[in-house]
């Protein structure tokens, strides 16, 4: 979890800050199927399934926006963070999305800019199978298509099941919070 802390906020909160997993949910006592903290319906083993709404990491950098146009030598890129399991994209602490539109080279902090292909889910469509890609010679998702899981959360916002990027320095972008 130590990469985590470099990339945004951690298990605990925002880096360096104590606490539990935000949306932390279930008691694990016995008697019924329904979790008295959360509403959720346990499973038969009376344990709640994994749900990524409860358990993601918050990307939180303002150099991931869709109007970040920082050129070399400050360029970010993905490729240098082992990604692994869920994450919540906020610019300046407020809810924000994987952009759906293909970016031009040199925005998000990055020199190839990684956009969500296919759009984004809504609640009923539960964890959705989506890709990643970049803008290339003006031809959207020509190279690095990247799959990724999606899901829209009550709290109104999305989580992404985000993989490292091929070695091209790219970086996924977010952008304005319109959630379906």
């Amino acid at each position: 979890m130590e990469a985590e802390r470099d990339i945004g906020e951690t298990e605990g909160g925002r880096a360096g800050e104590a606490g539990g997993m935000e949306g932390e949910g279930g008691t694990g006592e016995e008697g019924g199927n329904e979790d008295q903290a959360t509403g959720e319906c346990k499973g038969e083993t009376g344990v709640t399934p994994f749900d990524p709404c409860y358990s993601y990491t918050i990307l939180d950098q303002s150099w991931r926006s869709i109007y970040n146009t920082t050129m070399y030598p400050y360029l970010n890129c993905d490729y240098n963070f082992n990604f692994v399991g869920w994450y919540r994209f906020l610019l300046n602490g407020q809810n924000a999305q994987m952009t759906e539109q293909c970016i031009p080279v040199n925005h998000c902090g990055s020199y190839a800019s990684l956009h969500l292909d296919g759009g984004h889910p809504t609640i009923a469509d539960g964890v959705v199978n989506r890709n990643s890609c970049v803008l290339w010679n003006n031809v959207c998702c020509s190279v690095e298509i990247i799959p990724i899981r999606v899901k829209a959360c009550l709290g109104g916002y999305y989580v992404y099941e985000l993989v490292q990027p091929t070695p091209y320095c790219s970086a996924y972008c977010a952008g304005k919070h319109t959630f379906h």
